[in-house]
């Protein structure tokens, strides 16, 4: 550095300004970088609103399903299943609409033909006759399985129309078919006629 020869024109040399180098942006991966209304606007929605969002479709998913379901009845007019307590009672009638009367008591000893084969223990030891229970084969062709399933038909079918004579349909265990018998009531027992030559008598 020279010194001026004047004192009074020399001034201080002034330091060079000195600037830092400017860093580059630092790279930043994809996916870590938050754009900051993003982020406010994640600040502004807390859990407890989509707890509650998730409640209201509960709400509703139940709502919809209570309605197909019927369970709920506005002021009794609701469209939900109805259940009825209604019990109804068969009666058996007569061509008139009028009621069938019941039979007349049996005997109680059934006078059923000669060469009847008992087809139960009832029938076998004589028991009293007139409630149904005793049961005899008129053919050797009726086998006993059909003669009893003939009587458990008949009696059912007694005990839901009142009738004594009708026609019914039985099926046999031997031979897997089912078979059309005609009932009449004689006063003193049943005979019911069909299938293969089926007799079956019921006292």
């Amino acid at each position: 550095m020279t010194t001026p020869t004047n004192p009074g024109d020399w001034e201080p040399e002034k330091p060079t300004q000195y600037f830092p180098p400017q860093q580059p942006p630092q790279a930043v991966e994809y996916g870590q970088y938050v754009h900051p209304e993003v982020a406010a606007q994640s600040r502004r929605n807390p859990v407890w609103m989509i707890l509650a969002l998730l409640l209201v479709a509960a709400l509703a998913v139940l709502a919809t399903a209570g309605y197909f379901l019927g369970w709920f009845n506005v002021a009794g007019g609701g469209s939900g299943p109805v259940t009825s307590t209604y019990t109804s009672t068969v009666r058996a009638t007569t061509a008139d609409d009028s009621p069938t009367p019941p039979p007349p008591p049996a005997p109680e000893r059934a006078a059923v033909p000669a060469g009847a084969i008992p087809a139960n223990e009832a029938a076998r030891t004589n028991a009293p006759t007139g409630d149904y229970n005793s049961v005899w084969r008129g053919t050797e062709v009726t086998s006993e399985p059909f003669a009893l399933a003939v009587r458990d038909v008949f009696v059912n079918n007694y005990l839901a129309t009142n009738r004594t004579e009708d026609t019914i349909f039985v099926y046999s265990t031997v031979t897997g078919q089912t078979y059309e018998m005609t009932c009449r009531d004689n006063g003193s027992y049943i005979t019911c006629r069909g299938g293969e030559n089926a007799v079956v008598y019921i006292a």
